[in-house]
């Protein structure tokens, strides 16, 4: 009698302790997958945040597409002919200010500046004979998501 309880105690002792483990590894589990997902949610967040700070700064600071203009061709040295396309919103103020463009640009002596309805606030696709350098802030802001995409999927 005594060594039979004695030994369906200790075998009733064992599943508990093994339905213990097989939940706390299930806590562990559910409690990685909560931080993955509070992970992607913070990312998210920040990335919106992002955006919102640089659209507003994009609306305040009418250079900000000269500066981009003139990043895009940074690291070219010789073009025989450049075509600049711009957002509807910015390009009487490119066209204004095409003498900075020109001036700050060594080996450029003249810059062709079109209108696309395509483009938004901000944005500029530059075409040369090298090819088209996107060098708006829609374009880095997406390298800025798929930088964090990256991250996150690791």
């Amino acid at each position: 009698g005594y060594q039979e309880g004695y030994k369906k105690g200790e075998e009733d002792a064992k599943a508990i302790i093994e339905e213990a483990k097989t939940i706390k590894e299930e806590i562990i589990k559910e409690k990685q997958r909560m931080y993955k997902e509070a992970e992607s949610d913070i990312v998210n967040v920040i990335l919106l945040a992002v955006e919102k700070i640089v659209g507003k700064y994009v609306e305040e600071d009418k250079d900000i597409i000269l500066n981009l203009i003139k990043k895009g061709m940074e690291n070219y040295n010789a073009f025989d002919k450049v075509t600049v396309r711009v957002s509807e919103e910015d390009y009487e103020h490119c066209i204004k200010n095409k003498d900075k463009i020109l001036k700050d640009i060594e080996f450029l002596d003249d810059v062709n500046i079109l209108k696309d309805l395509s483009l938004k606030k901000g944005d500029c696709v530059i075409e040369t004979n090298s090819g088209v350098i996107n060098s708006g802030v829609s374009t880095q802001l997406k390298a800025l998501k798929n930088l964090f995409a990256g991250v996150l999927n690791e």
